[in-house]
């Protein structure tokens, strides 16, 4: 690992395999996490109005808890896929 100076406290710099210097902030994995959760969410209750539901309906509320937990995990293996995590 590379020594980091103070003010760049937040960020680590590393040395990959392929000899590549990787510069991300430690929060990077959380950050993709809640980005996917919440588009997945956000997509998942806004199908059932294509068909005239409420955005406040069962089923609205149900592919909303089911399209987080795939965007959740999306956003996980994109963090993973990038090697921020």
């Amino acid at each position: 690992q590379i020594p980091v100076p103070r003010r760049l406290s937040n960020y680590e710099l590393t040395l990959s395999k392929s000899g590549s210097v990787r510069l991300y902030t430690f929060h990077m994995e959380k950050l993709l996490i809640g980005i996917g959760g919440f588009f997945g969410s956000t997509i998942g209750s806004t199908i059932p109005q294509l068909w005239g539901d409420s955005a406040f309906s069962f089923t609205s509320i149900v592919f909303s808890i089911i399209f987080g937990v795939v965007g959740i995990i999306m956003g996980y293996r994109l963090a993973k896929y990038l090697g921020v995590s």
